[in-house]
């Protein structure tokens, strides 16, 4: 079933009001749906020009004057021959009578190109193809460029190590062993005592052994004085000492 479409902007134009009022329909929409009857009746006979009685026909309006009504409201032009251009169908009419044309014709047939075969010359022996004449095989695909070899870090990017819980299986080097010595420190004790603190508080260390050698430059502090005697300067508390042990390992 055909049909019009109607541009939203049909329901701004005020010549759809005036037909409405002329006619005494209420709502301007009244208006543009009966001017939709008359461009489908347009298309379909493939004409921009109606009569007064076609386009009653048209509305389903047994009465003159609906022709009138659309002049006045500017929507048609009466014409010379006493018929009415209906304005806004013009280019739907021609489409249509277009389109039929093209039917009747069987339709525009695509124009294709007859393959090109490979000429031979006389003058080339064994039948084989002119060098000069060229050649419908088309030409290989280039090879796919090569991959990028992945990019390598600098040799000087060194990374970053990870602070870490002392392990289960840590033991003092030698290197702890000479300096107990040097500093007369039970190597042992002092061991034990560094595993069971930080064991307990559980901080994660860079590196443990320079945290070991932290804590026994810094054991003589903790070592037991006289009651008499008057030191010169506090010694270190135990927590103290760990917080060094920490602040070194870190740095």
């Amino acid at each position: 079933m055909s049909r019009v479409n109607v541009d939203a902007q049909a329901f701004l134009d005020s010549r759809f009001a005036v037909l409405a009022q002329l006619m005494g329909w209420d709502e301007p929409e009244t208006a543009i749906g009966m001017m939709a009857r008359l461009w489908l009746e347009c298309t379909l006979r493939e004409t921009d020009r109606l009569r007064d009685l076609e386009i009653g026909f048209a509305w389903r309006m047994n009465t003159s004057g609906c022709g009138k009504a659309v002049i006045l409201s500017g929507l048609g032009e009466e014409m010379s021959d006493g018929t009415i251009r209906i304005r806004g169908c013009k280019g739907r009419t021609d489409w249509l009578a277009t389109k039929r044309k093209a039917g009747k014709k069987g339709g525009t047939k695509s124009k294709r190109k007859a393959p090109v075969k490979a000429e031979t010359d006389s003058a080339y022996p064994n039948g084989k193809a002119n060098p000069k004449q060229k050649s419908n095989t088309p030409a290989p695909a280039p090879a796919p460029a090569p991959a990028p070899a992945p990019a390598l870090a600098p040799a000087h990017v060194v990374a970053r190590k990870r602070a870490q819980a002392i392990p289960a299986d840590w033991q003092p080097t030698e290197s702890h062993a000479e300096k107990a010595r040097e500093l007369g420190l039970d190597l042992t004790l002092e061991a034990d005592k560094f595993v069971d603190h930080f064991t307990a508080n559980g901080k994660p260390m860079k590196s443990w052994n320079h945290a070991f050698n932290n804590w026994l430059r810094n054991a003589p502090g903790f070592a037991p004085r006289h009651q008499n005697a008057k030191p010169k300067q506090r010694g270190l508390s135990f927590d103290e000492m760990a917080k060094l042990a920490v602040e070194a390992a870190d740095g």
